[in-house]
């Protein structure tokens, strides 16, 4: 059923499709999916699914016919379980929904916990056995709650627990230096996702804003503008363009709104010295933020 709901979603994007899907409560069935993380052909051999042989040898049979597929787009999960396959339907669903104009609320709060419980074990790993996990377990989680998140009515950033905030900060510190292609989108989309929850929003603001991540996300602002000072290909280009205009607006929420960011830019300890020419335009940048500071919150 999963299927060939993201087959309404892919073919046709149409709101009446989506709302369709939604009146049928189609996410209290992906809610349900969720829980389920075992690949689908380990479910149909377990003696407590009951299933014949002919229907084992079905189900493994559309088994393939998904992963043939393109749903997953160029990636292809290590395991083929109703978790993933709920994962990549509400994703389309959401930003379905959010291209057709509907801002309202749709996820219950049950199901951003789940979201968030997904990618924790991400945000924990060390840096250096990130590349060995599946990419799809954080990049669709963290799709969803973008695209919840720019709802009117999201509520996302009151819905989040002081420890769930702390997992998106942990996982944004980790995954903003990490060079790896598979990780470009996850990039933009954390980004984006921390910028919608911030934004105007003193406490979770002091929450991200350990001196660890702002010292990330300095680095990051520094690598970009030293890779766009200098010839890059037109995709490479563009993809550090979209980080660094990202970067930036997500210090402005935290120089904005925290104090404890804003002592961290001041304090500056992390900037990298100007060693050459093209770093000039860093410096001044740096000029420039610490003088936004002093004169936005002369205290």
């Amino acid at each position: 059923m999963a299927f060939i709901a993201w087959n309404f979603l892919h073919d046709d994007k149409s709101s009446q499709i989506t709302q369709l899907l939604l009146d049928n409560k189609i996410i209290m069935m992906l809610d349900a999916m969720l829980d389920s993380t075992r690949d689908i052909k380990a479910i149909t051999k377990d003696r407590r699914t009951n299933m014949s042989k002919a229907a084992q040898s079905l189900v493994t049979d559309f088994s393939v016919i998904v992963q043939g597929s393109s749903i997953f787009g160029t990636s292809q999960p290590k395991i083929m379980s109703p978790q993933i396959l709920a994962l990549v339907v509400l994703d389309s669903f959401m930003r379905n929904l959010r291209q057709a104009g509907w801002f309202n609320n749709c996820l219950r709060i049950p199901i951003i916990r789940k979201l968030i419980k997904t990618i924790e074990p991400f945000s924990t790993t060390p840096l250096e056995k990130r590349d060995s996990l599946d990419s799809l377990f954080i990049e669709l989680p963290i799709s969803i709650l973008e695209s919840h998140s720019i709802g009117h009515e999201s509520g996302l950033d009151s819905d989040l627990s002081e420890s769930e905030i702390k997992i998106l900060a942990n996982l944004l510190e980790g995954i903003i230096e990490m060079d790896n292609n598979r990780f470009n989108n996850v990039q933009l989309l954390i980004l984006r996702l921390t910028i919608n929850i911030t934004n105007h929003q003193p406490q979770i603001c002091d929450i991200f804003c350990k001196t660890s991540l702002i010292s990330s996300l300095v680095k990051v602002t520094h690598a970009k503008f030293e890779a766009l000072s200098g010839q890059l290909e037109e995709e490479k280009r563009l993809l550090s363009l979209d980080i660094l205009i990202l970067s930036l607006a997500l210090m402005i929420n935290f120089a904005e709104m925290s104090d404890t960011a804003r002592s961290t830019f001041m304090d500056g300890w992390f900037y990298p010295a100007p060693l050459v020419s093209s770093s000039i335009h860093v410096s001044r940048l740096t000029f420039v933020i610490k003088q936004w500071i002093r004169q936005t919150h002369p205290t």
